[in-house]
């Protein structure tokens, strides 16, 4: 600043020493004034980028989210299949230990058949209450996964949160 220069509605036309301390100090503040204005446009610049990383892990996140129900939803056509071969297995080894047993009844087989038939009744009763306990946690996964839910596996975002929340606590 100089003197004679037009500075808001003051002017430093004299050697006043006020005038020129004043002088300072708005040609200070004017300084500041443009400091912070630059740094205001650094952070909108910033906010601008960060809101379009946030789209873009929303649509992430929703293409993920379709991609986990479908997953799901197969994972459990798979599970019910394997359910329903369990139950006709034990159906099977329950009408082989029935026959068996009449058949000892008769004295047609001979006690260690009989017991050979009640194991693999029993082995069939475990791979059905085993294949019951996957579906059922075939159909949890499934609802999670509807709801945006990940329960396991690797995370597709970038910090663990469900898949159906707002990403902005992500940061």
């Amino acid at each position: 600043m100089g003197k004679g220069d037009e500075l808001g509605t003051v002017e430093a036309d004299t050697e006043n020493p006020r005038i020129s301390e004043l002088t300072g100090l708005v040609a200070g503040l004017v300084a500041q004034r443009n400091t912070r204005q630059s740094e205001i446009e650094s952070i909108n610049v910033q906010l601008v980028h960060r809101r379009k990383e946030l789209v873009d892990q929303r649509q992430r996140a929703g293409v993920q989210q379709v991609a986990d129900v479908q997953g799901a939803r197969a994972s459990l056509a798979v599970v019910v299949a394997d359910l329903e071969r369990a139950n006709a297995a034990l159906k099977e080894s329950q009408r082989r230990v029935e026959r068996a047993d009449n058949l000892r009844s008769s004295g047609f087989i001979s006690p260690a058949a009989f017991d050979t038939a009640k194991a693999e009744e029993d082995q069939a009763r475990a791979a059905h209450r085993a294949a019951q306990e996957t579906a059922q946690r075939a159909e949890v996964m499934l609802a999670a996964a509807r709801q945006g839910v990940q329960i396991e596996g690797p995370r597709g975002l970038p910090c663990a949160v469900t898949r159906g929340q707002e990403l902005d606590f992500c940061n």
